[in-house]
């Protein structure tokens, strides 16, 4: 019993100590921030641009303007098969495009909320 609290206590001790040495190099202590649980659903941006959509059932919105067709492609198709939670299946319409203007290439992926299938 007193072996196994000596050893909570040395890493009580080393832990103090690196406290000591991240608050000497960065001139403050690294602290925790307890704010509460975590919010409900863990794609809070697409959970927000979900509920835009909806907002405006069958309008087609630009939702995000990524670096590449190939990331278009692929967030258009999460979207429509609810592979994130903010869409569920059936519910979204999504598509990639590739769109010119002024000779510069954007790649969009466009989205509706077109509601749950009856």
């Amino acid at each position: 019993m007193f072996e196994n609290s000596n050893r909570r206590t040395a890493h009580i001790a080393c832990s103090f100590a690196v406290a000591v040495r991240v608050q000497q190099h960065m001139g403050d202590l690294v602290s925790v921030e307890f704010v509460g649980a975590p919010p409900r659903s863990r794609n809070t941006k697409h959970a927000l641009i979900a509920m835009e959509l909806a907002e405006h059932p069958g309008e087609w919105g630009i939702v995000q303007r990524p670096a590449s067709i190939t990331r278009a492609s692929s967030a258009a198709q999460a979207i429509r098969s609810g592979r994130l939670s903010a869409y569920p299946a059936g519910e979204f319409e999504a598509v990639a495009r590739s769109v010119v203007e002024q000779g510069r290439v954007e790649h969009r992926v466009y989205a509706r909320y077109v509601g749950a299938k009856k």
